[in-house]
């Protein structure tokens, strides 16, 4: 035997026959609650996903497993070249796959060298500040203690 249960309309707990509070509106409309307490919220205009013992509040934090809902694979869409200016196809990916190379070669090679600068420089630098930093001690009466 199949008992029919219905949901509550705030926190969306089943409600079994015999169970609940309904409601009826002055428009007519009815609407059923599992207790009082869901039954003030919801009158009170209380969002439900901002209840935290709500079943909208544990679907909009993630806590429910949602069952059967699975996210189709998409396939990817292949680009189709077309002849550009007199240029076959075949032209076409011969160029791209002879430019993809030497772009990433060109690119690496000036990113190691800028590397090498960066630290060449700081080096140099290095030495020269803590030398500036030192002398500034070492001077007499040089800053203001607190007078």
């Amino acid at each position: 035997m199949v008992i029919r249960t219905r949901n509550c309309e705030f926190c969306e707990y089943k409600i079994y026959p015999g169970r609940g509070i309904v409601y009826v509106a002055r428009d007519g409309s009815s609407k059923l609650y599992i207790n009082y307490k869901s039954m003030t919220l919801d009158k009170a205009k209380t969002k439900s996903h901002m209840i935290r013992w709500t079943t909208a509040w544990r679907r909009k934090n993630k806590k429910l497993k949602t069952a059967g809902i699975v996210k189709r694979r998409r396939r990817k869409r292949t680009k189709r070249l077309k002849n550009i200016s007199g240029m076959t196809v075949e032209q076409v990916r011969e160029r791209r796959k002879a430019n993809t190379g030497d772009n990433a070669d060109k690119r690496r090679r000036e990113i190691r060298d800028n590397k090498r600068k960066n630290k060449n420089n700081k080096r140099n630098q290095g030495g020269a500040n803590r030398n500036q930093k030192t002398a500034n001690r070492n001077v007499r009466g040089g800053g203001n203690r607190g007078r």
